[in-house]
């Protein structure tokens, strides 16, 4: 539908579909590494998970805009799509069936209204903290990010060819990080990999928010250390998320969890952007307060941590 869009209202529409149904996917996607890997190997499976949406990111952005350029913006869609059904085959002849849990002592929702999930989250004390904890840690992330690239040509002078590379370097150190700390969060404990990871990550975080001109070679260094502390503190927490669903209500949770995320990204966006403004010179300034609330956000994920427990 977006590739066959005749123009802008169409597209927004037929976008909006395929984002409904992408959450979807998305939450699916985390219930069946739930479903078939162990608590101890989870973080080594969302290690690689996430490893696989920074490739996306990394190559196919570029991709689509050279598609888009090339040929027309249909482009991308079209190509999208395409492999999407190619994706779907092999789903389809390759995962296996997820319904094990539906077979436990608890059953399935089959024939319960959809809204006993909601009410189950809301009387589990562990699973609400778990969605304040990710909802805290995205804040910490989104009051940030958004403005990252504007930052770095308003205020550090970066031009937008250089700007490029810093994302792609960004991007290779994400893939490897990722993987790893999945698996150091295996082998020595999640959670202790995520608050080192976190405690870490302030550092570059104000750095980046307090930055002004500089080398591109240390500016490479900075932004390579957040995205290699962000990664490092992302996968060990979405393993421990996971662990707190119950099995009958897994799916429902980490949708729930989802929509959590997307709305903590959407508030922070939302703040920061109605904080920063641009000066008569063209820099952005108050970036730093944004830094310090990702800051102050991230410390208190850090502060619920402890209290996340696996679910029973």
């Amino acid at each position: 539908m977006c590739a066959a869009a005749p123009g802008y209202h169409w597209l927004l529409l037929a976008r909006s579909l395929t984002g409904i149904f992408g959450g979807i996917l998305s939450s699916t996607v985390l219930s069946i590494i739930i479903d078939t890997i162990d608590y101890n190997r989870r973080g080594t499976a969302f290690g690689f998970v996430m490893g696989a949406f920074s490739v996306a990111s990394i190559f196919g952005v570029p991709f689509g805009l050279f598609l888009a350029n090339q040929i027309s913006w249909h482009a991308p869609f079209i190509f999208l799509a395409s492999v999407s059904v190619m994706v779907w085959i092999l789903a389809f002849r390759a995962v296996p069936s997820m319904s094990s849990h539906l077979k436990g002592p608890h059953g399935g929702t089959e024939g319960e209204p959809p809204w006993n999930a909601i009410i189950h989250i809301l009387k589990s004390p562990h699973q609400l903290w778990a969605l304040a904890f990710m909802f805290s840690l995205i804040i910490g992330h989104f009051t940030i990010i958004p403005f990252l690239s504007p930052s770095f040509v308003a205020n550090v002078g970066l031009s937008e060819k250089h700007l490029a590379f810093i994302y792609l370097v960004g991007g290779l150190v994400s893939i490897v990080a990722s993987p790893t700390a999945g698996r150091l969060s295996d082998k020595y404990g999640k959670k202790q990999v995520f608050s080192i990871s976190l405690i870490l990550s302030l550092i570059p975080i104000l750095i980046i928010t307090n930055l002004g001109r500089q080398p591109e070679w240390l500016l490479l260094i900075i932004t390579s250390s957040f995205f290699l502390t962000m990664s490092g503190r992302m996968v060990p927490a979405q393993a421990m998320l996971s662990a707190s669903a119950t099995p009958k209500y897994r799916g429902s949770f980490m949708s729930i969890s989802a929509s959590f995320q997307q709305m903590a990204s959407a508030i922070a966006s939302y703040v920061a952007g109605q904080m920063i403004v641009e000066s008569s010179d063209g820099k952005l300034l108050h970036y730093d307060k944004a830094g310090y609330i990702a800051v102050a956000a991230s410390l208190v994920a850090l502060m619920i941590v402890s209290k996340l427990r696996p679910s029973q």
